[in-house]
């Protein structure tokens, strides 16, 4: 299993499953990522100027576990990088942000990233979809303070992510 983080909120949950799971992660990103993004003034800039990246194609019958947010310019490259994964079996994590702290262009483009990343899944060109809500999960978490509310929103999200893999993996042994 292959962790791939796109993304500020996609690469820190891909390092840090890829750090509880022991297993291998790839983060792509505009700075501080394994890959680098050009930094693009629109989404259809993102998305036109997506490199092929060779670590990316070079990954061929892996499960790979693609994890990302959609409310920023570097969004427009998801599905051109998801492509460059085609040989592979994927899973997203789509991690929604509290729309309370976008403006309305960030809403606009966190709309578009979500309703084409779950009509993309409903076509069958990925094996699932796990749709999350940072909004959501914070408000599940008791005593949680700005200055951990991230740590700890990526703590359940891989708390549950783990566990609900562990009951798929228990009932497909019974």
């Amino acid at each position: 299993m292959i962790f791939i983080g796109h993304g500020g909120a996609g690469c820190k949950l891909a390092s840090a499953f890829a750090e509880e799971t022991k297993s291998q992660s790839i983060t792509i990103d505009t700075r501080l990522a394994d890959l680098l993004l050009p930094k693009s003034k629109s989404m259809e800039e993102a998305e036109e100027n997506t490199p092929e990246f060779a670590k990316l194609k070079s990954l061929k019958n892996q499960e790979i576990i693609f994890i990302t947010s959609g409310s920023g310019n570097t969004s427009g490259s998801i599905l051109r990088i998801l492509e460059q994964l085609k040989e592979n079996t994927i899973d997203l994590i789509y991690v929604r942000p509290d729309l309370s702290l976008l403006n309305k262009e960030q809403i606009l483009k966190e709309r578009v990233v979500y309703k084409v990343l779950q009509e993309s899944t409903r076509a069958g060109l990925f094996r699932r979809i796990y749709l999350l809500d940072n909004k959501t999960i914070a408000d599940s978490i008791a005593d949680i303070s700005l200055e951990d509310y991230f740590d700890k929103i990526n703590q359940a999200v891989i708390f549950t992510f783990n566990f609900i893999n562990y009951i798929l993996d228990e009932e497909s042994t019974i």
